[in-house]
């Protein structure tokens, strides 16, 4: 069983066997408690320099304080089914936090307040001692495994979003990983083929042939640690080395054919431990190109949420204007059906080609994912963002692509903006320009539709 779901189901059991009459005196006193304290909650929210940035928007703290009486309510009195859907959700509020970039230390400190003040209001009211015990007991642990369930979640999305972050850092810094492992190991193996020769041929200057010193060695030494970061491999890769050199240092002792096929066969075995390693390195490198979608080499999904919680900072601390389109191909499923996937898949090549050629190098292409497309443009206009995205409406309509029997296929597609409004939650964006994107599909297609809230 996942921690999570553990989690859950004890949150499950301790509410099957509270009490009805306490449950509804309970509830009674949570409605009558939970606007004050998700006041309480957001007070201290907004002190902290950090979170409170996040949080001024009119549009969040208008939303927010009802959702947070809600929840309150929903904590402390759900049931049943209703308490797993509950709990479902307290992990997607983990990952809002993380998305948004709430410290989950903030988060637990307001979770805390609120506990102690549902306490002390509690204790208040004199109620029969062991009723009142009871209904703190529930109290405490409720809100504790609401929080439990926050910070698993955000805690997992942090780690996840670290790992794409690392990756968007080396997809940028090396062009292109499957050459430069290739370059790496050549050269390894060309160490490996000098030394060699040289220990058979019992050179004197044995000291020349140090693998630290050698064409890999000073790649290892400055670059390797820039690409990949902290990785364990690179540590211990280091140790080899610094092994390997020790071994040869102590060479000039050694005599005889026996020992010296000894000595090549250790240095040899760490020799290929040390490639092994460092072609592990390079898989994350491989793995980078599933941030380039094979068939359009535009980015994908994977590096959505580093690119938009970035450009979402940016036009917080900034001010500058902030936009996504999502585009879907008009009647892909018929165009795979009739013409197969091979053609279908040189239509999204050629709208990939378009969208390529009609946005800046600032902007941003994702295939999102089938026949659905993203845009993220950066500091323009609304008004701009909408004649651009005409255009290339306009262009996809007057550029039809060649069928292998010669036929020329019209192509239209539906588009949905939606523009930054001062929300933190780079999703809510991605979600409003979805919506736009489906009102656009149900009007009649081949048209641009502008998310209004």
């Amino acid at each position: 069983m996942k921690y999570s779901e553990q989690i859950v189901k004890e949150w499950m059991e301790l509410s099957s066997v509270l009490p009805e009459s306490i449950s509804s005196k309970l509830a009674v006193i949570a409605e009558e408690k939970a606007m004050l304290l998700a006041e309480e909650f957001y007070d201290i929210m907004l002190k902290d320099p950090h979170a409170g940035r996040y949080l001024s928007s009119e549009v969040v703290q208008s939303r927010l304080r009802h959702s947070m009486k809600k929840w309150i309510v929903n904590a402390l009195t759900l049931k049943g089914e209703e308490l797993l859907d509950f709990a479902g959700h307290q992990y997607q509020i983990g990952n809002i936090h993380s998305r948004v970039g709430i410290p989950a230390s903030l988060v637990l400190k307001g979770m805390r307040i609120i506990t102690q003040s549902m306490l002390s209001w509690i204790q208040s009211l004199m109620f029969e001692e062991r009723m009142s015990i009871l209904m703190q007991q529930y109290v405490s642990v409720s809100i504790q495994i609401a929080s439990e369930l926050m910070t698993y979640a955000y805690e997992n999305y942090q780690l996840n979003e670290a790992k794409n972050e690392e990756s968007y850092r080396l997809y940028n810094l090396i062009d292109n990983p499957e050459i430069e492992k290739g370059k790496q190991q050549a050269a390894l193996f060309n160490w490996e083929n000098n030394l060699i020769y040289a220990l058979i041929s019992r050179t004197n200057n044995i000291q020349s042939y140090l693998l630290t010193d050698s064409e890999f060695g000073l790649w290892f030494r400055h670059k390797c640690g820039q690409h990949f970061g902290k990785q364990p491999e690179i540590a211990k890769i280091g140790t080899l080395i610094t092994d390997i050199d020790e071994m040869l240092q102590n060479s000039t002792s050694v005599e005889g054919l026996e020992p010296l096929q000894s000595l090549l066969s250790d240095i040899r075995a760490k020799t290929m431990i040390i490639n092994n390693m460092f072609s592990s390195l390079f898989e994350d490198a491989n793995r980078i190109e599933s941030g380039k979608d094979a068939l359009t080499k535009l980015l994908n999904r994977r590096f959505m949420s580093t690119i938009l919680k970035h450009e979402v900072k940016l036009a917080l601390d900034e001010g500058h204007p902030l936009s996504v389109v999502m585009l879907d191909v008009d009647f892909f499923k018929k165009i795979n059906d009739t013409w197969g996937h091979s053609s279908g898949d040189e239509v999204l090549r050629h709208i990939a080609t378009i969208l390529s050629d009609s946005t800046r190098a600032s902007d941003y292409v994702f295939r999102y994912g089938g026949e659905e497309f993203m845009i993220v443009y950066l500091e323009f206009s609304h008004h701009q963002t909408m004649c651009l995205v005409e255009s290339i409406r306009q262009k996809i309509e007057e550029s039809p692509i060649e069928m292998p029997d010669g036929h020329q296929l019209q192509l239209t597609a539906s588009f949905g903006v939606s523009h930054f409004n001062g929300h933190p939650d780079y999703q809510k964006m991605v979600e409003e320009a979805d919506k736009a994107l489906y009102d656009a599909k149900n009007s009649g297609r081949n048209r641009v539709v502008e998310f209004k809230a």
